[in-house]
C-alpha cells in the first residue's frame, strides 16, 4: 500500500508539472508567432488556423473575427465563422430602419395613467410622485 501512494505522490505532480511547462511552451509560441506577424488578414487566418491545430479555440476565435474585420469578404473567415450559409448571410444583414411615425395632430390627446387592478375588480389610483419629506416623517 506504501508503494502505490508514494507512486501517486511522486507521478501526479511530475505529471501537474509536465502539463505546466508544456502550457507555457504553448503561449510562447503564441506570443511569439502574434509578435512577429503584420496585421492583415492573411496573417490572422494563418494564426487563427494555428491555434485551431493546437486546441487554442478562443484564440483562434479572435483572429477569425480580426481577418474578417480586416477583409469583410474572406470566405475562409466567414467559413469558419459560420457566416457562409445564406441564413448567416441574411442575418448578418443590418436591418431595415423602422418607419418614423409622425407626431399626432392632436396637441389634448389625454396621457393614459396606469391603475393597479385587484383580482376582486377593486382598483386604486395612480400613486403619486414623492415629493419632499414633511416634517413628522423626518422627526422620527
Amino acid at each position: 500500500m506504501r508503494h502505490v501512494l508514494f507512486a501517486v505522490l511522486i507521478v501526479f505532480p511530475l505529471t501537474g508539472a509536465a502539463a505546466a511547462q508544456d502550457d507555457f511552451a504553448l503561449q510562447k509560441a503564441y506570443n511569439d508567432r502574434l509578435l512577429a506577424m503584420d496585421d492583415s488578414a492573411a496573417a490572422h487566418v494563418e494564426l487563427a488556423k494555428w491555434c485551431e491545430e493546437k486546441g487554442l479555440a478562443d484564440r483562434a476565435l479572435v483572429h477569425w473575427q480580426e481577418a474578417l474585420s480586416r477583409d469583410p469578404e474572406n470566405a475562409e473567415a466567414k467559413r469558419a465563422l459560420g457566416l457562409d450559409s445564406p441564413v448567416a448571410a441574411k442575418a448578418a444583414e443590418p436591418a431595415s430602419p423602422r418607419p418614423r411615425i409622425p407626431p399626432s395632430s392632436s396637441a389634448s390627446a389625454p396621457t393614459p395613467t396606469r391603475s393597479a387592478k385587484l383580482p376582486g375588480g377593486t382598483s386604486f389610483p395612480p400613486m403619486k410622485r414623492p415629493g419632499p419629506r414633511d416634517a413628522t416623517a423626518s422627526s422620527r
